[in-house]
């Protein structure tokens, strides 16, 4: 890169004739920021494109829980995933709309933490009762606990409303967490 700036400059100033160069510091203070979305840096970004998938995950599931729990208390946990997700997905969706072209979608492309696989999708949607719960729980301990290091890896970010939505992932789902081996705990 620094080969090409100098070639470029030499062939100005053979062309131009000139003698006198003119130094230009250049401003880096935006490395890592998106031009058009100067707010959310790339991190930011890349954080929403796999919370999204991951939390579209956590609603399917808690969908499931409304029909298939036995326990009501496996049911009121999927109250609280689907109240606390699809908010915090429309909000991350507006961070990327913000973004525009500027930002493409890598989320396909990473492995991320606690994300069923197609198999274990099929096995509890397959469940009721008693068997739903148990896998349920174990399943969404999993998920969460894949967010919460998920935002843990994000956290050093300068925007405040990416770190309130990360502290929020983190607390919340660590609360549910607890509730749900608490629940497991009870039924065996």
């Amino acid at each position: 890169m620094l080969r090409k700036i100098l070639v470029l400059l030499l062939a100005s100033i053979t062309l131009t004739g000139c003698s006198l160069i003119t130094v230009v510091e250049a401003d880096h203070s935006q490395h890592g920021m998106l031009p058009n979305a100067s707010e959310f840096s790339m991190d930011d970004l890349m954080f929403a494109q796999m919370m999204i998938p991951h939390h579209e995950q956590a609603i399917q599931m808690a969908q499931w829980a409304k029909t298939r729990a036995e326990d009501p208390k496996v049911k009121e946990i999927a109250e609280q995933i689907l109240a606390a997700q699809a908010p915090e997905i429309e909000l991350m969706d507006g961070w990327l709309d913000q973004a525009g072209d500027a930002v493409q979608d890598h989320s396909m492309h990473m492995e991320m933490a606690g994300m069923l696989s197609e198999q274990e999708l099929a096995k509890l949607k397959s469940l009721s009762g008693k068997a739903f719960d148990k896998y349920f729980l174990e399943a969404m301990i999993e998920h969460h606990e894949g967010a919460v290091v998920m935002a843990k890896d994000f956290l050093d970010t300068s925007n405040q409303a990416v770190a309130d939505l990360l502290e929020s992932v983190i607390a919340s789902q660590n609360a549910e967490i607890e509730s749900m081996r608490k629940l497991l705990g009870s039924a065996n």
